[in-house]
């Protein structure tokens, strides 16, 4: 994603913001699909993918960067993600359940 709004900057590679986290598409990844943050200072952020129904939680830490830590393994076609009033997050997949995910 480039910053600037200015499209001849973006031809240097310092005006890019490289992503924070990437994973392999194997073992049925397809696609990722956002989510949201978990409760508290310093929440995680829960995303899963489409194909696969894997959910994660990438976490961050000072001294070692990101890290995704797998949270469940869900029925296939992960379409999104919400949260209830008390900040629980809940996956959508398509034609099945909503399904709650915790830490």
């Amino acid at each position: 994603l480039c910053r600037s709004q200015n499209a001849r900057l973006c031809a240097e590679v310092a005006n890019y913001a490289m992503p924070i986290h990437a994973y392999d598409h194997w073992r049925g990844n397809c696609a990722i699909i956002g989510g949201a943050s978990l409760p508290g200072p310093n929440g995680a952020y829960v995303f899963g993918d489409y194909c696969s129904g894997r959910v994660w939680a990438l976490e961050g830490d000072a001294h070692t960067g990101y890290s995704a830590r797998e949270l469940a393994h869900l029925p296939r076609y992960i379409t999104g993600f919400g949260t209830d009033a008390d900040g629980a997050i809940y996956a959508l997949t398509a034609g099945g359940p909503i399904v709650p995910i915790g830490p």
